[in-house]
């Protein structure tokens, strides 16, 4: 059973989410591999995007687990990799897939700086529901101060779409679900 206290979310939101949930018709089976399948019980599969299922997502990004992989049973496929020079021309440039590489800080210099740890649990979530198709990965700018440069990246976190060798830059700063 989850103990959704430590979520920090407050009791009338859980019934209401418990009511809407019950209201499906078609409620999405939950495979036991998910990583956090609290996310997915009760929302059918045409609406992951339901607003109730992303203010549950913001509520649990906000108790960041850390940045070591915390699911080593999942395949590397859907987990979230830390990105080395190495990883990066053995993996990303000779993937078949297309990748999500996000560039962040892993080690925060002030407590309200959450968005690298934001984007890393979004990444997760992602990395879940793809299943493979897409590959997720983050660089640790303070590790990899040259794959970094290679990128040109001045702010973080910030993010690039690598399909068949060509990266394509996203919004910086991009770190929504949605």
């Amino acid at each position: 059973m989850i103990d959704f206290n430590q979520f920090d979310i407050d009791l009338n939101k859980m019934i209401k989410l418990t009511i809407f949930a019950l209201l499906y018709v078609s409620i999405y089976s939950i495979v036991s591999t998910r990583r956090y399948p609290y996310l997915y019980e009760g929302f059918d599969t045409d609406d992951l995007l339901n607003t109730t299922r992303l203010d549950l997502i913001e509520e649990a990004s906000k108790n960041f687990t850390g940045w070591d992989e915390d699911r080593l049973d999942l395949p590397v496929e859907r987990r979230v990799l830390q990105l080395t020079r190495e990883l990066y021309y053995s993996e990303v440039l000779t993937s078949d897939k297309p990748w999500f590489i996000s560039f962040v800080k892993t080690k925060k210099s002030r407590q309200d700086f959450w968005h690298s740890e934001h984007l890393n649990f979004a990444c997760r979530i992602l990395a879940d529901e793809y299943e493979g198709a897409v590959r997720f990965a983050y660089v640790d700018i303070m590790k990899e101060e040259g794959l970094k440069e290679s990128f040109g990246v001045i702010t973080v976190p910030h993010s690039f779409w690598i399909e068949n060798g060509e990266a394509s830059e996203t919004q910086s700063l991009f770190i929504a679900y949605e």
